[in-house]
Order: structure tokens, then C-alpha cells, then sequence
């Protein structure tokens, strides 16, 4: 199904055997007799919607209590591949699918044919054994099983034991004539200007897409509405009723006037004005030069990120018509991973083409042997950056954890996350899964071809789906020590009613309670989904929380300040002042409603601290002087914040990030943000006095980092200049 929606020149034929004799049909029995219970069900040639039809009713015209000879049917197909399109550069594909049950005869026409089948150029073939063979099979099976793999090794084709539908697919998915054959390129590997190997280059991934629907237009012939007499043999495009696409410019100023190719110009669009361009000015743009891997050096494997691995992966060897080309590139990449190298190239795909930095990493693969693997390499332009708080401090705790405290726990939860979701057995995760949505689609084109009923339609198994789950009490000790839950933002806080919580009514004889005093009773469950509510005394806790639904809409709108912030000292003292300058909301008096709006705005202004110091870490991870130079200004900000408002906990927000990210961070002699710490001693920006630091802890939180900075120069040759500004 796959390749014929894909390819317009593939063509069939299917065959049976083990028929009855009434059901013979081929060629060779008819110009030579003996090849009686072969069935030539589909005569090699194009595919149309009938054929799946005929293909479907198979195995309900075949009797399988007759025993048939394999050999006679591999016979009568290899005859069929070779009689077919002769001269013409076909892949000739032979697949056979056998229960293996039925014993084998006629091998003295086994070696013949194998002999044919060596000589016959791009020939495939593929031979599916449904069901694995155990020591409970029977032994003609397992005999059989030996035969039909001496076989595809005999000719070096694929012999696979399948249990499911779905092993069928994944067999299917590759191979000579069964997918998209990878265009192979020449092009030299350049290791200096005197040293150049022959190499073949070709795509090891190439995504599989889902087949595009044709338009044509509705009630022409071949489209979805045919008439009853249409054969739906109609090659032509008029005949299938393809439609075409006619596409016309007109002038802006004048819409019934057509302009042609030659008064159309091309242009870059600045500002609000567009720069033209002729076709000139594009060629003037290329970089000349021949297809070629040239070498520019090499670096360690750890130093270039998983992450700058672009597009898919290309495989370069020697040249099929090179030995010696081939010695080179295995030698070479033998080398290469015994000293855990990759080497830096520059890639030029084809003649004149943009080059690319690329890198080559060596692989050993079953197949193809010791070989390279190139992939792109990104330029400044193509790397992207994103600000977020960084967790280096928390990564740190987890380095060393000691027992009984917090981050053990955390670590030991995960851990037993990662061990329960371990795959043990080979072949419980299979890592080249079938495409689900492709096979879905081409199944439901099968069903609609050959008019199934959905229901009688085998289920495909959903190779993405999760088979093995973590123990209830892994996930219990990952969400007690994470707190996994939905945030929801302070504008889109839900509001509690009274109409919200679960009323009992009690009383103490029993009686009505229209004619007593009702005792009302907050359900437990919502006391623990609300904890503000759980101290409520005597029926305040309605005016509580109007009061609080109050505050926090009168919050929501105060200036924003994220750790993406552009100006984050600008931001950040907006903040402040709006704080400040916030009053009670109107209606709420009184010292409980105070002291619950002042409780509301330390939180704004120590989440506002927290995010400062998120900003401050993003700031130095940029690793440039103009960025150090502001982080060290929102550092002294934050200080003078903390020192200014005199919160207690604001103070102590601020010392544990210097003690715990900066100094650990920033404060290592020849490290890489050094020049952090060796300004922020400059400044003499240090610890807070309070809260159990003291001027000589102050003072010695300074003097402990005072290192002398020893500037470093590194001399490197001029042609390896680029190669190390792009990997620094």
C-alpha cells in the first residue's frame, strides 16, 4: 500500500501455491507442466483499486489442507521477475510469506534458480515466517526454518519471523524496492590540500510523510464520484480530471491591467520600503566552489552539545569503486573514537552551494561497517537563546545529598522512578517504532478499497503508548516531594462563596432546624484545599476572604516583573514604587484587614526578590562584559532593596543567594565567570548584618574570595581561528 500511494512506477503481481489443481495459473506450467497449485492470482503490472479487492479474497479461495511445494512458488516468481520488463533497471523484489508447515520438495531446482537470482541485478529478497520457531514447534517448521534462511543468505536477502501484524509492518517499512532508495553522492573528504579521499555520502534518516491528496475536480473521471462506466483507466490529466492552479499579477493601481514576467522585480523588504534585486545581485551572493568535507580540525566529543546536532544524519565511507578509499575513511574513524574525537569540517553539499559547518563523528554500524556520521553544525545566527532562572544551585545540592535531608529523599524518589520504568528485556521498547498515523491512514484506504466493515478491521497496536507503569508507591514518593501541581495565576484566582462549602445541619435535640440555632460545619475537604479558612472562629470567615479576594485583584494589576524582563532594574523599581505607594482597598478597615494587606505586598516584594536573583544568574550565563557589568548593578540593587525595607526574610533571600550561587559559582579563581566576582569584590558587595551574620562574617565573605586574576593568552594558528570562536 505504502509505495504504490508513493510511487507511480511500481508494479505487482501475487502469487499462491499449495492450490488445488482446478487453481493452477502460471506461465511455466503451461510451456513446461510440473508447476500444478500455483496460482498467478495478479499478473505483474500496475496496481488499481481492484487489486487489493483480489488480494483480500485470497484466503478465502485458498484450501490450506492441501500441501503445497514452496520451492515450485519461488520458481514461478523468480520466472515472473525475470520475464517482466526485461532490459529495463527495475528492483526486482521477491516476498514470500510462509506458515512454514508444509514440507519442501523439488530442491533440485533450488540452486538453479538461487544462481539466477545472484545474477540478476538489484534483486530483493524478503521472506516472512509467520510465527516464531520454539522447541515446541513442529519439526517440519523448524527444518523449514532452516531451509528459507540458508536461502536469504544464499543471496544476501532478509529471512524475519514475525508473531504480529505489527512485525510485519516494521519489516515492510525498509529494503531494496520496499522504500525510498537514499541518493547516494560523490564527494572528497578533504584532510589537507594534498590529502583527499573519494567518499559516497547518502542520508541515513529520511522522514517518512504521510502521501498528499491529488485535487481533482468532483465528477470527473477518476476522482471520488466516477460514473458507472468509467474503467478508471484514464492516464491522462484531463482524463482523471486533475485540477491545475493558473496564477496572474496585476497591477496594484490598476487591477484589470496583467503584468508579465519581465515587469516583475524581486526585493528585500526594509522598513517599510523594499531594496530590489535582479537576478545578478542573487548570483553575486553565492559562494563559489566544488562539492567538498573539508577538514578544519578536531575537538573532543564532550565539547560540542547534543543539542547543535541539526538536520538528519548523513553516513560518508570510501567510494564503492575505491579500496583503498575505503582502508582511509575506516581507518580514519577508528582513530577518531579510540582517542573520542569529532572533527570540525566544512560542508558544501553540492557545487556553488552555501557551505555549512558540519561535524563527524565515527560509528560502527552492523551494516555498513566502521564509517562517518555527519551532521550540521549551527552558525552564531542559528542558536537561540531564552532566559530562565537557572538551577545550578539546586543541581549542586543533589551532587553530595546526605541522609535524612530533603534532597536525599528527592534523589532516592527519582531514582526508583528511573529503575521502575527501566526496560529489562530486549525487545520490550522498540526504538524504530512503526508510524501509527501512517498506517492508520493506509488502513482506512484498504478498508474503503475493499468495502470492510469497520468493525472486522484488525487494530493496529499503538506502538507510542506507555506498556510498562510505575508502582503506586514510586509515584506517591515523587509527588510528596515534588510539588507537581497546576499554578494559577493571582488574576485568575477562583472566588469562595459561602454557596461553595458543604453545610451540615445540627442541632442539639434533634429537632428542625427552622426553629433552632444551626451549627454549621466546613467540610474537612475543603478546609484542606483552602488553609486560609481553617482558622476561622465565630463566623469571620466570610469577611476574610472578601477582604482577601479584595487585595489580590487590587495586586493583580501592579506592574509585571518576569526574569524575561528587558529592563529588569527599571521593572523591578516600578515595582517597588507601586508597592509603596499601594493603599487599602476602600471599605476594609480595621487592624486584621492591615495587617493582611501588608502580609499580601512582602509576598509581591519577595517574589519580585526571587526573580532578581533569577535575572542576575541569566544576566551572567550571557558571559559578556556589558552583561556582567548588569548583573552586578541588580546585585547592588537588591542589596540596597533588602537593606532599605528591612524585612527580615528579604535579607535572608539575599545572603543565601550569595552564599549559595554566587560565591559557589562565580567565585572560583580562573573560572569561567571570574570577572563576576572579582567586580563584586570591587564593589564590596557583600553579606546583610542580621539574621545570624555578623560584621566579621561580612568582612569574611570578601577577604575569602580576594584572588589575584591571572590573565590568560592562547595562541592559536590563523586557520584555526574560526574553528575555535565557533566552538568557544
Amino acid at each position: 500500500m505504502q509505495r504504490m500511494m508513493a510511487s507511480k512506477t511500481v508494479e505487482v503481481g501475487v502469487i499462491t501455491y499449495g492450490n488445488t489443481p482446478d487453481k493452477t495459473n502460471n506461465y511455466l506450467n503451461q510451456t513446461q507442466g510440473g508447476y500444478e497449485g500455483v496460482n498467478e492470482v495478479v499478473e505483474m503490472g500496475r496496481p488499481s483499486t481492484s487489486t487489493l479487492s483480489i488480494i483480500n479474497s485470497i484466503s478465502e479461495e485458498t484450501d490450506s489442507s492441501e500441501n503445497g511445494d514452496i520451492i515450485d512458488g519461488i520458481v514461478v516468481a523468480q520466472d515472473i521477475l525475470v520475464r517482466s520488463n526485461q532490459g529495463k533497471a527495475f528492483n526486482r523484489v521477491m516476498i514470500i510469506f510462509t506458515d512454514g508447515e508444509t514440507r519442501v520438495e523439488g530442491l533440485d531446482d533450488l540452486e538453479p534458480i538461487l544462481k539466477q537470482m545472484r545474477n540478476v541485478s538489484n534483486f530483493g529478497l524478503h521472506i516472512f515466517l509467520l510465527g516464531k520457531v520454539l522447541p515446541s514447534s513442529t519439526v517440519v517448521k523448524r527444518e523449514n526454518s532452516k531451509l528459507l534462511k540458508s536461502i536469504a543468505d544464499n543471496v544476501n536477502g532478509r529471512y524475519t519471523e514475525v508473531e504480529c501484524i505489527n512485525d510485519c509492518f516494521r519489516a515492510l517499512s525498509s529494503g531494496l524496492g520496499l522504500g525510498t532508495r537514499p541518493r547516494v553522492s560523490k564527494i572528497p573528504l578533504e584532510l589537507s590540500p594534498n590529502v583527499v579521499i573519494p567518499c559516497a555520502l547518502w542520508s541515513k534518516i529520511s522522514e517518512a510523510k504521510l502521501p498528499s491528496l491529488k485535487k481533482e475536480a468532483s465528477g470527473s473521471k477518476g476522482a471520488a464520484a466516477k460514473d458507472e462506466d468509467d474503467d478508471g483507466d484514464g492516464d491522462e490529466p484531463a482524463a482523471r480530471g486533475v485540477v491545475k492552479r493558473d496564477t496572474t499579477y496585476r497591477n496594484p493601481n490598476d487591477p484589470d491591467q496583467e503584468i508579465g514576467a519581465d515587469e516583475k522585480v524581486k526585493g528585500y523588504r526594509y522598513g517599510s520600503q523594499y531594496i530590489p534585486m535582479t537576478a545578478v545581485d542573487e548570483k553575486m551572493f553565492k559562494i563559489r566552489g566544488p562539492a567538498v568535507i573539508q577538514l578544519l580540525g578536531f575537538v573532543s566529543t564532550q565539547s560540542v552539545p547534543r543539542q547543535h546536532c541539526m538536520d538528519s544524519a548523513s553516513l560518508v565511507h570510501g567510494a564503492a569503486d575505491s579500496e583503498s578509499a575505503d582502508k582511509a575513511v575506516v581507518a580514519l574513524a577508528v582513530a577518531m573514537d579510540r582517542s573520542d574525537k569529532v572533527a570540525i569540517v566544512r560542508y558544501v553539499k553540492s557545487e556553488d552551494a552555501d557551505p555549512y559547518l558540519a561535524g563527524l563523528w565515527p560509528i560502527s554500524d552492523a551494516e555498513v561497517g566502521w564509517s562517518l556520521l555527519l551532521y550540521r553544525l549551527p552558525c552564531a545566527e542559528d542558536v537561540r537563546e531564552y532566559a530562565f532562572p537557572s538551577l545550578n544551585h539546586f543541581a549542586s545540592a543533589y551532587n553530595t545529598p546526605t541522609h535524612n535531608s530533603s534532597s536525599y529523599e528527592k534523589v532516592a524518589a527519582v531514582s526508583s522512578l528511573v529503575d521502575s520504568l527501566t526496560v529489562r528485556k530486549e525487545g520490550d521498547l522498540s526504538l524504530t517504532p512503526i508510524n501509527p498515523t501512517l498506517h492508520t491512514l493506509l488502513a482506512e484506504v484498504h478498508r474503503r478499497i475493499v468495502g470492510v466493515d469497520p468493525s472486522q478491521v484488525l487494530p493496529l497496536e499503538n506502538p507510542l503508548v506507555p506498556k510498562i507503569q510505575a508502582s503506586p508507591s514510586v509515584v506517591s514518593a515523587i509527588t510528596s516531594n515534588f510539588q507537581l501541581v497546576k499554578t494559577v495565576a493571582k488574576a485568575g484566582k477562583k472566588k469562595v462563596f459561602w454557596s461553595d462549602i458543604e453545610l451540615k445541619s445540627t442541632s442539639a435535640d434533634g429537632s428542625s432546624a427552622d426553629s433552632k440555632r444551626v451549627k454549621y460545619e466546613i467540610d474537612a475537604a475543603f478546609l484542606a484545599n483552602n488553609p486560609h479558612l481553617s482558622e476561622w472562629q465565630g463566623g469571620s470567615v466570610g469577611a476574610i476572604n472578601t477582604a482577601e479576594q479584595e487585595i489580590d485583584e487590587q495586586l493583580a494589576n501592579l506592574p509585571t516583573f518576569s526574569s524575561g524582563s528587558v529592563s529588569p532594574i527599571d521593572d523591578f523599581q516600578a515595582l517597588l514604587t507601586a508597592v509603596k505607594e499601594l493603599p487599602l482597598p476602600a471599605g476594609l478597615e480595621g487592624a486584621e484587614h492591615q495587617e493582611l494587606f501588608e502580609k499580601k505586598k512582602k509576598d509581591v516584594i519577595e517574589e519580585a526578590v526571587r526573580v532578581m536573583t533569577a535575572v542576575i544568574e541569566c544576566t551572567v550565563g550571557c558571559s559578556t562584559q556589558a552583561h556582567y557589568r548588569r548583573a552586578i548593578a541588580c546585585l547592588q540593587l537588591l542589596r540596597t532593596t533588602a537593606m532599605t525595607l528591612n524585612y527580615p526574610s528579604l535579607k535572608e533571600i539575599f545572603n543565601t543567594f550569595l552564599m549559595e550561587v554566587v560565591k559557589p559559582q562565580y567565585g572560583r579563581s580562573g573560572g569561567r565567570h571570574y570577572a563576576v566576582w572579582h567586580a563584586l569584590v570591587n564593589e564590596k558587595i557583600t553579606l546583610i548584618e542580621g539574621n545570624g551574620v555578623s560584621k566579621e562574617d561580612m568582612k569574611k565573605y570578601l577577604e575569602e574570595g580576594k584572588v589575584e586574576v591571572v590573565e590568560e593568552k592562547t595562541t592559536v594558528a590563523d586557520d584555526d581561528d574560526d574553528l575555535f570562536e565557533i566552538m568557544a
